[in-house]
């Protein structure tokens, strides 16, 4: 009672409830690749400042994002355990973020606002000669007002081409309010176009492979 690698994976378990399977797919493989290998023998209360901020001073060399999230993930597991009485104190309360992971500067792109400069983007996108899959999502793109990571995740059970409509699940969605409903937007001949291409595509690979 108490180890490092059972609260890890009790607190796990209730965070699945509260969050995207993909995004907690991310989280067991943080944990597993990056803290299990520094605490999982320990227990919770021997674990010092001293051994978290080692443990993030090492990822962000490699990774700022997932060396973030590690931060995050540790102070709320110590939350947790402090609530269950495995921990006396969260010690990363006696830390500050920023000494350990600076804020990182973001660069931000300019919308393109030139007519001309547009075309030339949606020309090249039309007579890209790469991967017919991604050449479809990024004339998706422009047609679609839809996050990448949605155009990716895309299933043709999602599409209705008799009612011209794509529904995609509330659970799916980045805000994933029970109480909202699916998101239904219509296709535009564009789109029907597009992604008939692509289901017809998709048909003859799996016969090929068939």
């Amino acid at each position: 009672n108490g180890m490092f690698l059972n609260v890890a994976q009790e607190w796990l378990k209730k965070e699945e409830k509260k969050t995207a399977a993909s995004t907690h797919i991310n989280k067991l493989r943080t944990f597993e690749k990056d803290i299990y290998p520094y605490f999982k023998n320990k227990h919770i209360s021997e674990i010092t400042i001293p051994d978290v901020v080692k443990v993030l001073e090492l990822k962000i060399l490699q990774s700022y994002d997932v060396t973030s999230k590690i931060f995050s993930y540790l102070d709320s597991l110590f939350r947790y355990s402090v609530l269950n009485g495995l921990c006396e104190r969260n010690i990363l309360n006696d830390i500050k973020k920023g000494d350990i992971v600076p804020s990182r500067k973001s660069r931000h792109f300019p919308k393109i606002t030139d007519v001309r400069i547009f075309k030339e983007l949606v020309k090249a996108i039309y007579i890209y000669k790469g991967s017919h899959s991604i050449r479809n999502a990024l004339r998706l793109v422009l047609h679609l007002p839809f996050r990448a990571e949605n155009v990716c995740k895309m299933k043709w059970e999602y599409i209705n081409f008799e009612k011209e409509i794509i529904t995609i699940p509330r659970s799916e969605m980045k805000i994933k309010d029970i109480n909202l409903e699916d998101f239904r937007l219509p296709m535009s001949k564009e789109v029907i176009e597009i992604l008939k291409e692509q289901f017809q595509m998709n048909e003859r690979f799996m016969k090929i492979e068939y």
